[in-house]
């Protein structure tokens, strides 16, 4: 049982670290491929 939450647990925290570091970046990236076309369209 303990070795059961233990990988439960390191689970959670590195899910937890992968979306604090994945998350912005992809927002980043989709902000700069739609942020292009949006003012490409609006000029």
């Amino acid at each position: 049982m303990n070795a059961i939450g233990t990988v439960v647990l390191g689970g959670m925290i590195s899910g937890t670290l992968l979306v604090v570091i994945f998350a912005p970046l992809f927002y980043v990236l989709i902000e700069m491929i739609f942020g292009r076309r949006k003012a490409a369209l609006a000029a």
